[in-house]
């Protein structure tokens, strides 16, 4: 394959079934190296790469606040590596130290994925977000209050 045809067919697997969802198109992938996408409460998240083992590859993030976040790198071949996402929910301790414990280990977790995710370009800066993803991130890695909302003029 060449690295056209290897885009494409990253692209296509990364979209399959959710073009008209997320209002995108595997042109639309191609077209940009890093891009986000925004679209009825979805944000999409994608930067293409290579390396000796994939080749090309497709770095790729879908997010919503109903639907939790999914990332992965897809291979031209359509096999996917999962890339660490934050956890939604944590588990409870039997007593207030184990939970403290388990609520330590739960945040820290989701700074890390997040801290990833933006090295790797696929989330905006933080508060850049749409609304109700930036709260998602305070409430999952105890950053304190969410930035104010910036200006989309």
């Amino acid at each position: 394959m060449n690295k056209n045809s290897d885009m494409i067919a990253c692209a296509a697997e990364a979209l399959r079934g959710f073009e008209a969802i997320w209002n995108l198109s595997v042109s639309d992938l191609i077209a940009v190296e890093n891009g986000h996408h925004f679209h009825r409460g979805w944000h999409i998240g994608w930067m293409w790469g290579s390396d000796e083992v994939d080749g090309c590859h497709l770095d790729f993030l879908s997010e919503h606040r109903m639907a939790g976040m999914s990332v992965a790198r897809i291979a031209p071949n359509g096999s996917r590596t999962w890339i660490a996402a934050p956890k939604e929910m944590r588990r409870l301790g039997a007593t207030p130290e184990e939970d403290d414990r388990l609520e330590s280990e739960y945040l820290e977790h989701n700074r890390r994925a997040y801290a990833d995710l933006r090295r790797r370009g696929l989330l905006p800066p933080f508060g850049a977000n749409i609304g109700s993803q930036v709260i998602n991130e305070v409430l999952q890695t105890g950053a304190g209050e969410a930035p104010p909302p910036q200006s989309t003029s």
